[in-house]
């Protein structure tokens, strides 16, 4: 069944599509730098801690497009919102290839702009798109652009730095956003209607977020992402400086680990959606993906630095599958917790809660790394996620909201 206000010109699978490709570019953008992070160092001695700084400035810049999503979208629409985060991730990209700390900071600054309206828009326009009983599945084939956007960074970045130069690098990942931007056009023009706010739509992030503090099954989901995307984003911050620094790898062989780490997370995306579409349980299936990316984080930081690589691979698979194969189902879970005109503002007030791990999470670990290992900060990762699936609502205590009368609005 459609849902209202969706033509029947706009199917959900072309939207979908057109959104993943957003997030593989915006994936792309921001582990540019962590990628080629080792490259960077020596060739501009810059401190190997830069990566944390960097991750972690970059998320917190993300939380004030994120405060700005509902209102963003209600001026600009969706498809606008989402033209602007790949703005904003070439202009970072640009200034990244200046090589300093100041053109670090800033490309954190813009990237992380561009990540926070990224997400919000998509939910925005998905959920518009979607039916209900599938968006979990939809939320989860969108996701898997971080995924793809990361396996293809991982293997492509290291090879043409070794032939060009790492600031070639960070070109060619800015001249194929600059490509996609344009492209945009033609999605834009075509499912016009779904990126058209709604009067309910324009709720203030104020509202938004005291109408989160008072819905305490929302507010535990945000709480435990936030470990969940610590965990998510110190995988892919540093297992390419880790497997460097710790195991001995080349810059290639390192980015072949992360691109494991990513194919993982992309079957897991697709995965997880897909059975939690079909068991319509997706708390249960978020508190089974945190425990074991939680035991994953475990395993590296007890075994990773000897292991041999044919135990390294699978267990970068496994913690890539879970820690980077959780994102769909919850925004699908957000989703089905809120009004439907009101979810752009919902996800963009429950990300400033979740970014606070993507902000804490890397600089924590770079200074646990620091003062001991590595291997020290993934264990402690693991005990973080073990942490975040304890607090997490469990199906028994879980209700909706919108037979309650209880979303936001």
């Amino acid at each position: 069944m459609t849902p209202a206000g969706v033509p029947s010109t706009a199917p959900a699978l072309a939207i979908t599509l057109w959104l993943n490709l957003v997030m593989v570019l915006a994936s792309a953008s921001f582990l540019a730098v962590p990628i080629l992070a080792p490259a960077i160092a020596a060739d501009r001695a810059l401190p190997t801690g830069f990566v944390g700084l960097y991750s972690g400035s970059l998320w917190a810049a993300s939380i004030l497009t994120s405060i700005a999503a509902g209102g963003l979208i209600a001026r600009l629409g969706a498809w606008r919102v989402a033209q602007l985060s790949l703005l904003l991730c070439v202009l970072g990209l640009l200034a990244a290839s200046a090589g300093s700390l100041a053109g670090v900071a800033i490309a954190a600054l813009l990237i992380g702009l561009g990540n926070g309206a990224e997400t919000p828009a998509s939910s925005q326009l998905l959920v518009r798109s979607v039916p209900a009983d599938r968006r979990a599945a939809y939320f989860s084939l969108k996701q898997t652009g971080v995924q793809i956007g990361g396996m293809c960074g991982a293997v492509a970045l290291p090879l043409v730095a070794g032939l060009y130069g790492w600031r070639a690098a960070l070109w060619v990942v800015a001249a194929v956003v600059v490509a996609m931007l344009v492209a945009l056009e033609r999605p834009r023009s075509r499912f016009a209607d779904l990126a058209r706010a709604t009067p309910a739509a324009r709720t203030s992030f104020r509202v938004a977020l005291a109408e989160l503090a008072r819905h305490r099954l929302l507010r535990r989901l945000a709480v435990g992402a936030a470990t969940f995307g610590a965990t998510q984003v110190c995988l892919n911050s540093f297992m390419v400086s880790y497997a460097v620094a710790e195991r001995g790898a080349t810059l290639a062989q390192a980015g072949v680990l992360l691109a494991v780490a990513q194919g993982g997370g992309l079957i897991g995306r697709l995965l997880w959606g897909w059975v939690a579409s079909r068991r319509r349980n997706a708390l249960s299936m978020l508190r089974a993906l945190g425990a074991a990316m939680a035991a994953c984080s475990l395993a590296v930081g007890a075994v990773g630095d000897t292991a041999p690589a044919w135990l390294m691979l699978p267990l970068c698979f496994g913690f890539g599958l879970t820690a980077s194969g959780w994102n769909g189902v919850f925004l699908a879970e957000v989703a089905h917790q809120v009004p439907l005109e009101r979810v752009g503002a919902a996800t963009g007030a429950i990300m400033v809660l979740m970014t606070l791990g993507l902000v804490t999470g890397p600089l924590a670990f770079a200074s646990i790394k620091s003062s001991l290992s590595f291997g020290a900060a993934f264990v402690a990762l693991g005990a973080t996620a073990a942490v975040g699936t304890i607090l997490l609502p469990t199906a028994a205590t879980a209700r909706s909201p919108r037979k309650q009368g209880r979303g936001l609005g």
